[in-house]
């Protein structure tokens, strides 16, 4: 009775353990999946040879474009104002910000693009991409700051607007 006391309590220890390996706060999910996103689409740019776009849609929606068998991106202007998701050959990777997440602010290339319905962020063959900030808000007061460094393309997080940094 001793030893299935202790498996008890050993694994009733073990539940919020699983729980939030399996169950992602909707910040995280949000934060993992923008980065993944455009790690894809730094890496599609990158190996493929051709502009990779990151769709950011008013909606809370987000894909990539171009790379992956499509046409390449078109080179014009970074923002558009109701540009529609990709039509072309080759399903883009998108996603759509978690319940409980929304922007609070977003540029690209230094302008405030959170009344447009889309806008676009490019990334190059040569590893670069457009200037590009996105701030996060949760329901329970969570603040996150997603950016693009410049040069590399590599997406940074900064939770809280400057408290700690993470990579």
């Amino acid at each position: 009775m001793i030893v299935v006391g202790i498996m008890g309590i050993v694994l009733t220890m073990g539940v919020p353990l699983v729980w939030k390996v399996w169950h992602k706060a909707p910040m995280n999910k949000a934060i993992s999946e923008m980065v993944e996103l455009c790690s894809t689409a730094r890496a599609r740019a990158i190996l493929q040879g051709v502009q990779t776009q990151l769709v950011l849609h008013g909606n809370g929606g987000i894909s990539i474009e171009g790379g992956a068998g499509s046409a390449p991106a078109a080179a014009s202007g970074v923002l558009s104002p109701g540009a529609p998701a990709s039509s072309s050959g080759g399903a883009p990777a998108s996603t759509h910000l978690p319940d409980g997440v929304a922007i609070f602010k977003f540029l690209v290339g230094g302008v405030d693009c959170m009344q447009l319905e889309s806008a676009r962020v490019r990334f190059f063959p040569n590893g670069t991409c457009d200037d590009f900030v996105m701030q996060l808000v949760s329901d329970h007061a969570e603040r996150v700051e997603i950016s693009l460094e410049v040069t590399t393309s590599l997406a940074f997080v900064e939770r809280d607007w400057g408290k700690f940094r993470i990579r």
